[in-house]
């Protein structure tokens, strides 16, 4: 199977201000960030069914809390796509 793999930049994050919450749970943030030369690594290969998503850090969720696999979730469930994917992260920061 086919993958595509980019690169996900990192930020340093100078001010961060909580501002509200919206409707979705979601916060509104208030913040100045700068972005930085140090990347992870997203691969995200299609499979045949459900979403797989692993990566380098035992804490990090590999379920419906990790954003990831919420955007994988939202792109099967708008385009109506047959099939799932994999996402492997390759943390580098």
């Amino acid at each position: 199977m086919q993958s595509v793999v980019v690169s996900t930049a990192a930020k340093i994050n100078w001010t961060l201000d909580i501002v509200g919450t919206r409707e979705d749970g979601y916060h509104e943030l208030d913040m100045l960030m700068q972005r930085i030369t140090l990347y992870d690594t997203v691969q995200i290969t299609r499979t045949g069914e459900g979403i797989v998503l692993s990566s380098g850090l035992p804490w990090l969720p590999s379920d419906e809390r990790n954003l990831a696999y919420k955007s994988a979730a939202l792109f099967f469930r708008k385009t109506g796509a047959a099939g799932g994917c994999s996402v492997k992260i390759v943390n580098y920061i």
